[in-house]
């Protein structure tokens, strides 16, 4: 059982993913954090939002502050969800992965209107980064971020939490740069 998952600030909220969940169509579990007689408790909250058969679904993870938008990847997409009422609606359309045997790493601003995809083994393990905005649906914001060198570039990525369209700041992970040394480059 392999799993990713992510905490945001202040601990409060938690989402699991679980990408090998029933034979790779992979699932995702919520849990906030509660205080009952000074003992700290998680519980869960939602329904778990499970992909489809083969997806790797919850791959990766990231959650706002609020924790009421979770960005969700899988084999070709990312999928983002809101948290209205008693459960989790997919927010918007899906955004499409240019490489579709791969899944990206993904990130996401404080207020969850911003989202950072990573696809590290693009053209050749190149790698290409986006960043998409949700308006009336997710689009995407600037050129896409790529290197030429083989490196991985996009294995991980990172946004400023406080991110807008006019000021983000941006951290990309490339692993297998210069001959497996590495670098993080920022945005």
């Amino acid at each position: 059982f392999f799993f990713f998952f992510s905490i945001k600030q202040t601990g409060t909220f938690v989402a699991v993913g679980e990408q090998l969940y029933n034979s790779s169509q992979g699932r995702v579990i919520f849990y906030k954090q509660n205080i009952v007689d000074g003992v700290v408790q998680y519980t869960q909250y939602g329904s778990d939002i499970v992909g489809t058969s083969g997806s790797t679904f919850g791959f990766d993870v990231a959650i706002n502050l609020a924790g009421n938008i979770v960005a969700v990847s899988s084999k070709g997409k990312v999928q983002i969800y809101e948290y209205i009422g008693s459960d989790w609606v997919q927010k918007g359309t899906d955004v499409a992965t240019l490489d579709t045997t791969h899944t990206p790493s993904i990130a996401i601003n404080g207020d969850g209107t911003i989202v950072v995809m990573g696809e590290a083994y693009y053209n050749g393990n190149h790698g290409n980064v986006r960043v998409y905005q949700f308006t009336a649906d997710w689009a995407q914001v600037g050129s896409a971020l790529s290197s030429y060198n083989g490196g991985l570039f996009g294995w991980d990525v990172d946004i400023n939490s406080n991110a807008s369209s006019s000021d983000m700041v941006i951290i990309i992970g490339e692993p297998v740069y210069s001959a497996g040394n590495g670098r993080v480059r920022v945005y």
